[in-house]
């Protein structure tokens, strides 16, 4: 997994994104395109769901790689938004909780900030997702 030194955690403290904050920019850093997601039980254990790049192959060839510069849960627990600097602009990706998959991209000139609006407490009960398998 890497360097990793930026922590994220969902409104019901049930899963949080670990990525690499870089504050030199898009692509100085090695693993500024990566994220991986966990669960954490009741109990306090912890356990790796599933790991997201938001490099495509094409631009894994550039000399300036994308860099990750904000995440944030939606309301529910179930999508990652990530705002993403590239060398031909920015993009918001939202992204799955359950396995990191890509589910939309927009893309942007620049972008300065992505947050979600904030759901009203017991708004949304907490997501439950399958046990990840042991690493």
């Amino acid at each position: 997994f890497g360097v990793r030194n930026c922590l994220r955690w969902d409104a019901h403290g049930c899963s949080f994104c670990l990525r690499v904050q870089s504050l030199r920019g898009a692509g100085m850093s090695c693993e500024g395109d990566a994220m991986d997601l966990f669960d954490a039980a009741p109990s306090g254990a912890v356990a790796r769901r599933a790991g997201a790049s938001v490099s495509a192959r094409r631009e894994r060839d550039q000399t300036v790689g994308p860099s990750v510069v904000a995440v944030d849960f939606a309301p529910d627990g179930r999508v990652l938004l990530a705002a993403v600097e590239t060398h031909v602009g920015a993009e918001v990706r939202f992204l799955s909780v359950a396995d990191g998959s890509t589910l939309y991209r927009l893309k942007f000139e620049q972008l300065f900030a992505a947050l979600w609006r904030p759901g009203r407490p017991g708004e949304f009960p907490a997501p439950a997702f399958e046990a990840p398998l042991p690493q």
